[in-house]
């Protein structure tokens, strides 16, 4: 049996799983990627983000022990094996593991987390995605009292359509299975966050 790549993984709760995920760059990478694609092999992720195949496999490695992949398949290719992972979250951090993290890694999760949603609207206008059909939703709300139930509150909210987003990519994907629909691709975002003012 091979050995594990992560020092003490048998001592480290949730919480520190997630977050010695997130403590390389290439990795937060890399699990962007895989939440993003769905189902892919480390050598398509190596292609993808321009990343050698060795360290690519590494860090797939990494990521499945650390509980943040999880094996969908394997497939025998020219003698070997190859190997296809799917993320086991949608999110990169929890909420809970925000105040763990150090000044610098809080600051790559936040460009690994808020550029992509930036990147993907305005490719959607580039490529006329967005717009004719009316058919998206853009919403910012700057809300200037709430009380701290209210917040809790709204949190709640943000968190249940987050797990509701889960359940309605599952039943189209069993629609698609029966009915060999073409698939879209559709961006979708939330942030819910204390600010010093407007």
């Amino acid at each position: 049996m091979r050995a594990s790549a992560v020092e003490n993984i048998g001592e480290l709760n949730a919480s520190e799983l997630r977050l010695r995920a997130m403590s390389h760059p290439v990795r937060r990478a890399m699990l962007r990627h895989y939440v993003e694609t769905g189902p892919i092999a480390p050598v398509e992720v190596a292609n993808a983000l321009g990343v050698d195949l060795s360290k690519a496999s590494y860090h797939s490695r990494i990521l499945l022990e650390l509980g943040c992949l999880e094996l969908v398949r394997t497939e025998q290719v020219r003698g070997s094996t190859k190997h296809y992972y799917r993320a086991t979250e949608r999110h990169l951090v929890d909420t809970r593991d925000w105040s763990d993290l150090d000044p610098t890694e809080r600051e790559g999760v936040l460009v690994d987390c808020i550029q992509p949603i930036i990147d993907d609207f305005t490719g959607a206008v580039r490529d006329h995605t967005v717009g004719d059909d009316g058919r998206f939703h853009i919403t910012r709300t700057p809300i200037r009292a709430l009380d701290q139930a209210g917040f809790d509150e709204l949190l709640a909210a943000h968190m249940k359509l987050f797990e509701e987003t889960s359940e309605i990519e599952r039943r189209a994907a069993e629609r698609m299975a029966a009915s060999g629909e073409e698939s879209i691709s559709v961006s979708t975002a939330q942030t819910c966050f204390v600010v010093d003012s407007f």
